[in-house]
């Protein structure tokens, strides 16, 4: 029968110890990098994202112009410039894109609001 010395059960235990502090290493290093490739991950589909939100301003404003101007062409020699303005603001305060809080807003030069959906008296 064998015994155990004291000796080999302390080298056991240090032995275990080792493995244990090994694997916490080993996992701590898995789980930081995991959370370092879902951050690269999360700032990717972020920079996506942007570059179509701001492509399709773009493409909104755009449209927002050529709506403006069209309107100008058409009316600019036989209504008021008020009564254009108003049609001009009827155009453009109904449309919305993306979502319900997507919308187009005018100032004038002053920085008073000429066109704002959210708030009547805060329109021009």
């Amino acid at each position: 029968m064998s015994t155990i010395t004291g000796l080999e059960y302390y080298q056991y235990r240090k032995d275990v110890d080792a493995i244990r502090t090994d694997y916490l290493e080993e996992q701590k290093d898995v789980i930081k990098n995991r959370v370092l490739e879902f951050i690269e991950y999360v700032e990717f589909v972020r920079s996506t994202q942007r570059k179509h939100v701001e492509q399709n301003l773009k493409t909104r404003v755009d449209s927002a112009v050529q709506t403006i101007a069209n309107l100008h062409e058409k009316y600019a020699n036989t209504l008021p410039e008020e009564e254009l303005k108003n049609i001009i603001k009827d155009a453009l305060r109904t449309n919305r894109f993306e979502t319900e809080n997507n919308y187009y807003f005018i100032e004038d030069s002053k920085g008073n609001n000429v066109l704002l959906h959210i708030a009547r008296k805060w329109r021009g």
